[in-house]
């Protein structure tokens, strides 16, 4: 069966190339034709390359930064010394540890130990939840600091203390820290905040190692 190779070229897409043109003559057009692809190539790598850049514009997100942990903290005032203690614990828990250690629950009983007190407890800005040592759990409405002095200071915050009870328990405890705020206010025992505890001894005793 014999095949006519132009029409199959031709239907194929090919270009046609006379048979009787030597190599050396299609190897020249096929040369040629390679040159034209090229300049159309670079051509359109040119125009390519002129078109202004895309602008990638990058929002930066800031990282949050962690809250300064609270740390301990020791300080001297008028011969008594201060450690506030970083871990948060009930009020009975924290009134027994403090005794355990030697001292009591804070007992503010002036202004100017009220002014210390509160910078001890205040980092960045953000007063620290604090139990201080007052309470009235022996009898209702008879406020009593922890160390059995007589409760004449007072600081509460304002239409406090209110023992509400809408917890499902008596608010007989005081700590600091309400609504930022170094001022008093009562709640009940079982809440967990830190604590401060006070020594009847001056800061270079055993107390601050």
């Amino acid at each position: 069966m014999k095949i006519n190779i132009g029409l199959l070229m031709a239907i194929i897409g090919l270009p046609l190339i006379s048979l009787a043109e030597s190599d050396d003559s299609r190897i020249t057009k096929l040369e040629e034709e390679v040159k034209i692809l090229k300049e159309s190539n670079a051509e359109l790598l040119k125009k390519t390359s002129e078109k202004p850049g895309v602008v990638i514009r990058r929002k930066v997100v800031p990282i949050p930064l962690k809250p300064q942990e609270p740390i301990e903290r020791i300080a001297e005032f008028e011969g008594h010394t201060y450690k506030f203690i970083p871990i948060k614990k009930s009020w009975n828990k924290a009134k027994n540890d403090a005794e355990k250690l030697g001292g009591y629950l804070v007992c503010i009983t002036s202004e100017k130990e009220q002014n210390f007190i509160s910078e001890i407890i205040t980092i960045n800005g953000n007063v620290q939840p604090t139990w201080i040592g007052l309470s009235d759990e022996e009898v209702e409405g008879e406020w009593k600091w922890v160390n059995g002095e007589k409760v004449e200071y007072k600081d509460w915050q304002p239409n406090q203390p209110d023992n509400a009870d809408c917890w499902g328990g008596k608010q007989n405890c005081a700590w600091l820290g309400f609504c930022n705020s170094p001022k008093w206010d009562d709640i009940w025992e079982h809440a967990s905040f830190y604590s401060v505890v006070e020594f009847d001894k001056p800061i270079d005793s055993q107390v601050a190692k």
